[in-house]
């Protein structure tokens, strides 16, 4: 029962094999030599080699979907509710002021906070 999700995860956590618990950077476990190549199963139609974590955030760095995802995250954290079709145009704008400035997430969250849907949030009435 559990084989179908460890497909998934297992071989991009093996990416990450070379940080400890705490982030620390290691290069073995009880002196055996890390493996730290893993790769992301079925990621945009094609599974994704990885050597390593710096692979791992290229990867997920460039996925418009990992974009997309990541806006719409900071955008529910902001409203303090969930996104919907009214929102879709603020996560586009964002989305489009990332790839504009290569990636550079200020731009995206300049973006977001400068949205008509966050200055006129809908919220819960005051009591």
């Amino acid at each position: 029962a559990c084989e179908g999700c460890h497909r998934l995860m297992d071989p991009i956590g093996l990416a990450l094999e070379g940080y400890d618990h705490t982030g620390r950077v290691r290069t073995d476990e009880h002196g055996r030599p890390l493996d730290t190549t893993g790769s992301i199963v079925d990621f945009a139609g094609a599974d994704v080699p990885l050597a390593g974590a710096a692979d791992l955030a290229r990867a997920l760095a460039a996925s418009p979907a990992v974009a997309d995802c990541v806006v719409r995250q900071a955008l529910q954290f902001y409203l303090a509710r969930v996104d919907d079709a009214a929102d879709a145009c603020a996560v586009e704008d964002a989305v489009s002021a990332l790839d504009a400035s290569g990636g550079d997430f200020a731009a995206a969250l300049t973006a977001l906070l400068a949205s008509d849907v966050v200055a006129f949030r809908k919220g819960e009435p005051a009591p």
